[in-house]
């Protein structure tokens, strides 16, 4: 839609998109919407694409793993090499597991992020610890 809002500056894009989101299956109480909502605020979203990847190796703009924190942990990391995706990509994950999981106080993990789908996004409650996992099996930091 083009032309919307009150000076006709807005235009709105409705896109298809398919989460790939696993929950964990142990709820954790203090994982509150409000407050993943608020370190998600803090994330980068920008829509230019970057080389996300280890630390330190060639090439990589943005290193993994890189981590937001308050109550609410979101968690960006990378299981192969080098892989390419915009911040924005990478809030999408986060967003879809705060809209699947942590509304029912379950932490989870998006995967298939990049365009060889190598990252993957773990919000979690901070009182499991940075470096635990999420989903047993599924990621882990």
């Amino acid at each position: 839609m083009k032309n919307v809002g009150r000076k006709d500056n807005l235009i709105v894009s409705i896109l298809s998109y398919t989460p790939h989101v696993t929950c964990s299956k142990i709820t954790a109480p203090d994982l509150d919407k409000g407050q993943c909502a608020h370190v998600m605020n803090e994330m980068y979203a920008d829509p230019q694409t970057h080389v996300f990847g280890p630390r330190g190796e060639a090439g990589v703009e943005a290193g993994l793993p890189y981590t937001w924190a308050g109550s609410c942990a979101v968690i960006v990391n990378t299981r192969g090499p080098l892989d390419t995706a915009s911040w924005y990509e990478v809030w999408e994950g986060a967003r879809a597991v705060a809209g699947m999981c942590v509304r029912r106080r379950l932490g989870g993990v998006s995967t298939g992020q990049g365009v060889l789908g190598n990252i993957f996004v773990i919000v979690k409650a901070t009182r499991l610890g940075i470096g635990t996992s999420v989903v047993s099996g599924i990621a882990s930091a």
